[in-house]
């Protein structure tokens, strides 16, 4: 299978947001050797331009648009250097992962892979194509943001991002981030022992997709644990929670200092919270609570700073906010608390917030606004994209639900999608017609990302009828 192959390719070439440069040169590349047009930008987005074939010359051409970075998350006990390292996969069957190492960077190499199948295909009949693969989606969509239109003929346009092949996409969330920080004192400590706190064993995930699919969240877990122990005058050396702010946190670390006096009383209480959370998160029975002995510098983050990033973080938003009113089963609105770490002397923690509606994000940043300035945080509200709002008229979603139809002999969904999607900035760039399709994967900017490979053909033959049949004049 071409597309296949070429995901191979790409798991080679080192990706990260805002370190895109081996991939684009990879694509222009390509172009090259197809023999196709091809143009890079500063900022390191691609297009790739195919000709009509023979009879299609006179309708409008269609854009094929997906991302060329990818998240970078990986297990706590791999080693793995995502700026130098290829993705190690592994093919089960119709099952392409990582075996839990990794993210495997389906998203969005999966639709870099089918893009390329079909530009790379003489034999097929489609109206002229413009191949677009841009940066930075996964962080602050930079790449969509600044590239020029003008670069483009087309106004209709196929995202390839979405992951499911009974669904097409017309609708999706838009965002922001909210960055809380807070200065601290270090103050010298005498004759406390030193622990280490490491809660694990959740899975991750989506911070949009995901969020309401009750899995939990790392860092709210390790303050509400840390919340119950200040009672027994803890201190705090150390926090950490979280990877990446748009996946949900699976496993957060703190140290914390204490006179010896206290230790069988904090154990006692790790062990009854581990009962707890273990009781509320059933269906992860490798969630677990290490606490060990450890070294440390001695320094304890002085206790108002300590006082305010608990309150702080146990009275933010997160999780869903609101369900959609238009589809059903939809998040609407939702945060996630999804980086905690200190850097500098300052305390970070970072909430990813999405709505389809700009109001309601507003309304989420109104109440952390309030609630930093209450527990002496400064703030940076930053990053903020487009929702891709509802077209009641899509002539290209409806050839789109016909090709689907005959292909499966059943009818697609046609849904909203609680992430950011590239589709709202071309939307707002002039683009009049847009769907996402994708093929069925899982657990995006996770570890346990993965895609099936029945799936991935059956969207590539869904995606060479529908150009087959896309005679838009």
């Amino acid at each position: 299978m071409k597309f296949l192959e070429e995901f191979d390719q790409i798991t080679k070439i080192p990706r990260p947001s805002h370190h895109e440069e081996k991939i684009a040169e990879y694509l222009v590349n390509w172009a090259n050797e197809h023999q196709l047009d091809v143009v890079r930008d500063e900022f390191n987005n691609v297009v790739i331009k195919k000709p009509a074939s023979v009879g299609y010359e006179n309708y409008q051409p269609i854009a094929l648009q997906s991302h060329s970075d990818m998240v970078c998350e990986k297990a706590e006990d791999v080693e793995h250097n995502f700026l130098t390292d290829p993705i190690k996969y592994f093919i089960d069957g119709d099952t392409v992962s990582t075996h839990g190492m990794t993210t495997l960077g389906a998203d969005d190499g999966l639709g870099m892979s089918l893009i390329l199948s079909v530009l790379s295909d003489d034999s097929l009949k489609h109206p002229k194509l413009e191949g677009v693969f841009t940066t930075a989606e996964e962080e602050d969509f930079m790449g969509v943001a600044n590239l020029n239109p003008s670069l483009l003929d087309a106004k209709k346009l196929i995202n390839i991002d979405h992951c499911d092949d009974s669904s097409i996409l017309c609708a999706s969330a838009g965002g922001i981030t909210f960055t809380a920080t807070h200065k601290f004192n270090l103050i010298p400590s005498k004759n406390l022992k030193s622990f280490e706190i490491v809660l694990s064993g959740l899975m991750g995930g989506h911070s949009g997709e995901d969020i309401g699919s009750g899995r939990g969240n790392a860092n709210i877990l390790m303050f509400r644990l840390l919340n119950h122990l200040r009672k027994y005058d803890v201190k705090l050396n150390y926090i950490s929670g979280g990877g990446y702010r748009l996946a949900i946190p699976r496993a957060a670390k703190s140290i914390i200092l204490f006179e010896e006096s206290q230790l069988e009383n904090i154990k006692q209480k790790i062990s009854e919270f581990l009962t707890v959370i273990r009781d509320e998160y059933v269906s992860f029975p490798e969630l677990d609570i290490k606490f060990n002995e450890c070294s440390s510098d001695g320094n304890y983050i002085d206790d108002n700073s300590f006082e305010d990033l608990v309150k702080y973080s146990l009275t933010v938003p997160n999780g869903v906010f609101e369900m959609s009113s238009i589809f059903k089963h939809i998040v609407d609105t939702s945060s996630n608390l999804g980086e905690i770490y200190i850097k500098d002397n300052t305390l970070v923690a970072i909430v990813d917030i999405r709505s389809n509606y700009n109001s309601k994000l507003t309304r989420i940043t109104d109440l952390l606004e309030i609630l930093a300035i209450q527990f002496n945080f400064e703030y940076d509200i930053w990053g903020k994209y487009f929702a891709w709002k509802y077209q009641k008229n899509s002539a290209l979603r409806e050839l789109a639900y016909n090709t689907y139809s005959e292909l499966s002999g059943n009818s697609p969904r046609i849904e909203a999608v609680h992430a950011g999607l590239e589709c709202g900035f071309f939307a707002e760039k002039g683009f009049t017609d847009i769907i996402s399709i994708g093929p069925n994967a899982k657990d995006f900017h996770s570890p346990s990302e993965s895609f099936s490979i029945s799936s991935a053909e059956y969207v590539y033959q869904a995606l060479v009828k529908l150009l087959e049949s896309a005679k838009f004049e």
